[in-house]
């Protein structure tokens, strides 16, 4: 599937753990999430047109309430 795909792939659904412990929204209990990698952009990155180069973290997306979660080291995927 490319970049310009009429009918981008749905988004994958799941529960997380950091550290061996679930990770559940803090705002309103729900445990299912949507993940995404996020580009952590720095002044001098963009500044020099290498944004490309810096580094990312993943955001968790409560699926319920949509309130982000970031984690700089990717959680472990708990169950579908």
């Amino acid at each position: 599937m490319g970049l310009f795909d009429k009918n981008p792939k749905e988004p994958l659904i799941c529960s997380y753990k950091v550290h061996d412990k679930a990770v559940v929204c803090q705002a309103c209990g729900h445990a299912k999430f949507e993940a995404r990698d996020i580009l952590l952009n720095t002044t001098a990155m963009t500044f020099l047109g290498l944004d490309w180069a810096n580094r990312s973290a993943t955001a968790l997306i409560c699926t319920n309430c949509t309130r982000i979660e970031w984690y700089y080291n990717k959680p472990k995927l708990l169950s579908n």
